[in-house]
Parts: structure tokens; C-alpha cells; sequence
């Protein structure tokens, strides 16, 4: 699993953060497999996840096991970017049964993310559009741009009544389904963090 740090962030002007680093050790990999990220759960102790989504995050790796084992991979790299003027495109080395999707219910209650579902740019500029399309991210841009990075967010959010760590996003692919033992709850895979240049 990614980590996405506690409800507060301690990197600030870090240059390295450890969920980038763990996407690149799997990045074809055949004895690792990213089976996915921490952000979407709730802390228990502003650092771990609860019971409950330490639980789905057994789940995911049993079908991201299953799946793997079928060969049809599971690890979701980081994508591939170009840029003509004002218009950034990452595009996802997703499945062919699979596109992305922005998930509806924030778990976050608004708080710590924005209208582009975790998504940044780094350089000064800033995000005016965002849009989905299959396997692609569409970001239209204004102004100095170097970068972007996503559900990397360097914030604190140790507020009362909000139990999620500091990196939040709202990115996962198509492909979900419903828990074996938790009844109710269902299972998606989520976009990894990442960092690009652009």
C-alpha cells in the first residue's frame, strides 16, 4: 500500500516524499505490486488506518493478488505526461476494461482538496479545467507551470472531526466491486500519488 502520511504533514519543503518513492520501487517490478493508496481511509490515530478500511485494504490485496495471479496486473504507474501550451494530458497505463473516474462521495467532507480531486501544479501557475477522458487527464493551465503531482497535498489537517491524512484525492478507475466481508462496502482502485515534470 501507499503510505499518505499522517493528518498532518511533516515534509514541507522536503524534496523527496516517501509515496513517490514507493510507486517508483514497484515500477516494473514482477515481485511487487502496488495494490494501492492509504489517502482514501480514516486514521484511527492520525497516523494508521481504522479498523474498518484496514480491512478493504485487505481486500484490495487479495484481488489485486487474484487478479495478478490471472495476469492481468494491477500496479498503476505513473502516467506519462505532454504539454501543448496551456494544456497539460497524463495518460494512465490503465486496463482496457477500465477508465478513469472521479469518485462522487468525498470522504473528507471538503476539507484539505478542491475541484480538481487532488490534483496540483507546481511553478507557480495554477489548474482553470480538469477533465477525464478514458485512460486520460486533461488539465488546462494558467500561468507558470513545471509540474503536477496528486493527492500529494503538504498541509496539516489535524482538525477535530476530520480523520484523513494530508494527502487527499478523488481519482480511482471504473473498475470496482463489492467486498466479500463487508457487506454494503464497495472496492475500487484508486490512482496511486505521483509526481510528474511537465
Amino acid at each position: 500500500m501507499q503510505t499518505a502520511g499522517s493528518d498532518q504533514s511533516h515534509h514541507g519543503s522536503d524534496t523527496n516524499h516517501a509515496a513517490a518513492d514507493q510507486l517508483a520501487f514497484v515500477a516494473g517490478r514482477d515481485d511487487a505490486v502496488m495494490v494501492g493508496p492509504i489517502y482514501p481511509s480514516a486514521l484511527s490515530d492520525r497516523v494508521h488506518p481504522d479498523l474498518h478500511h484496514s480491512r478493504i485494504m485487505g481486500e484490495l490485496a487479495a484481488w489485486a493478488l487474484q487478479e495478478t495471479m490471472a495476469g492481468r496486473g494491477w500496479t498503476i504507474p505513473r502516467p506519462t505526461a505532454r504539454r501543448q501550451g496551456d494544456r497539460i494530458t497524463l495518460s494512465f497505463a490503465l486496463r482496457p476494461d477500465e477508465a478513469l473516474a472521479a469518485h462522487q462521495a468525498s470522504p473528507y467532507g471538503g476539507r484539505g482538496i478542491d475541484a480538481f480531486l487532488g490534483v496540483e501544479v507546481t511553478g507557480g501557475g495554477m489548474i482553470t479545467a480538469l477533465a477525464l477522458d478514458g485512460h486520460d487527464l486533461h488539465l488546462t493551465i494558467d500561468g507558470p507551470v513545471s509540474g503536477v503531482r496528486y493527492a500529494m497535498q503538504r498541509q496539516n489537517m489535524r482538525v477535530e472531526g476530520n480523520a484523513h491524512p494530508a494527502g487527499r484525492g478523488l481519482l480511482r478507475t471504473t473498475l470496482s466491486r463489492p467486498a466479500v466481508h463487508l457487506p454494503g462496502t464497495m472496492l475500487h482502485r484508486w490512482l496511486p500519488g505521483f509526481e510528474i515534470d511537465v
